[in-house]
């Protein structure tokens, strides 16, 4: 997975500056190639889709100086808007782009899907179906290929030469979950 992202064209245009925009708000430089993100299985609903903190950088606000449609990037570690210059968001509470936004435009790799959390799946799950994070009243782009792996049964053992030690209900209950991870995440 690592090589065949490694070897894709980067992300262009639009989209290429939507992923800097991200990173930047998320305190990260963007990435060179697609993004590729790989969280642990046991990471957060939060994390997986985004949050708000008081740390971290502000994406996609709107300032009150300029027409409620244009946004603007609040970026840096200024609390100033970059193009007037006001101060209408210091010591706001920030929104944090999750996992799913920083894998915009590139892969978000769900290695070992079944011991994901379900609270986390069903976070990602609506994400995906919109295309962005909603976090506040921010919206953080969102729209990334999602590559998840399973081993065949919770031992991983399955077909091999050690043999598998899992009880025939303890394959159909990991099965079971995969199918059901993999459907509400359309992943085929």
């Amino acid at each position: 997975v690592r090589a065949t992202v490694a070897s894709a064209p980067p992300p262009s245009g639009a989209v290429a500056a939507e992923v800097a925009a991200i990173y930047l708000g998320a305190g990260l430089g963007a990435p060179a190639g697609q993004p590729l993100r790989a969280p642990h299985y046991t990471v957060s609903a939060a994390a997986l889709v985004g949050t708000v903190s008081r740390q971290g950088l502000w994406y996609g606000a709107l300032c009150d100086c300029r027409h409620a449609a244009e946004r603007h990037l609040h970026g840096g570690l200024a609390e100033r808007c970059r193009d007037c210059a006001c101060a209408r968001y210091s010591g706001q509470r920030r929104a944090r782009p999750g996992e799913a936004s920083l894998a915009h435009g590139g892969v978000l790799l769900l290695d070992d899907l079944p011991e994901f959390p379900r609270a986390s799946i069903e976070a990602l799950a609506a994400v995906l179906r919109d295309g962005y994070s909603r976090i506040g009243a921010v919206e953080i782009p969102a729209r990334c290929r999602v590559i998840a792996t399973a081993l065949p049964c919770p031992c991983g053992w399955s077909g091999t030469d050690r043999g598998c030690a899992c009880t025939p209900d303890m394959r159909h209950r990991y099965t079971a979950r995969v199918a059901a991870y993999s459907t509400r995440l359309g992943l085929s």
